[in-house]
C-alpha cells in the first residue's frame, strides 16, 4: 500500500514530466515553423 503523500508526488513529478515534454515539443514546432517562414521568404527572394 502506498501512502497518499507518495500517490501525490508520483503524479505530481508524471505532470511535470509531461508538461516538460509538451514544452518541448511546443518548442521544436516553433522552430520548424520559423524555419519554413524563413525558407518560403528566401524562395520568394530569388524570384
Amino acid at each position: 500500500m502506498t501512502s497518499p503523500s507518495i500517490q501525490k508526488l508520483l503524479t505530481i513529478s508524471l505532470h511535470a514530466q509531461l508538461s516538460l515534454i509538451m514544452t518541448k515539443d511546443v518548442d521544436n514546432l516553433l522552430k520548424l515553423a520559423a524555419l519554413h517562414i524563413h525558407e518560403k521568404e528566401a524562395t520568394s527572394f530569388i524570384e
